[in-house]
């Protein structure tokens, strides 16, 4: 993984067959997608609902790891596990505001990079 970034696009470009212009299109839907996602897990975990949180966290799970978000893996994993269960209330909010904070900037990140590329 480049150091100067939280992501890494080296699985899907394989995945993609070094098409570019397909990883940058999904690069495009995780930065449309994931904030909106982010923000509702932030509503849930405010509600108390866990089980919403959880499923949330399923569902980023695999695009975390498409693109190599490493930082927050654990964090997702945790809250997937223990939101299921309704368990370790404030440690799950903890992780969600973690997750928050990083995926932000991994967003910021990519859209700076599709803006060097010319791609809306």
């Amino acid at each position: 993984m480049n150091s100067s970034k939280n992501y890494s696009r080296d699985k899907l470009r394989l995945i993609m067959d070094q098409n570019e212009a397909e990883v940058n299109s999904l690069m495009t839907i995780f930065v449309q997608m994931v904030p909106e996602m982010l923000k509702e897990m932030l509503a849930y975990s405010k509600d108390d609902n866990w089980t919403s949180c959880s499923f949330l966290a399923h569902k980023l799970k695999s695009s975390v790891r498409l693109w190599d978000i490493q930082d927050v893996d654990e964090d997702i994993v945790f809250i997937e596990l223990n939101g299921r269960k309704s368990l370790l209330p404030n440690e799950v909010r903890q992780k969600i505001e973690n997750i928050n904070t990083i995926l932000s900037k991994v967003i910021d990140d990519m859209k700076h990079e599709l803006d060097l590329a010319n791609i809306s």
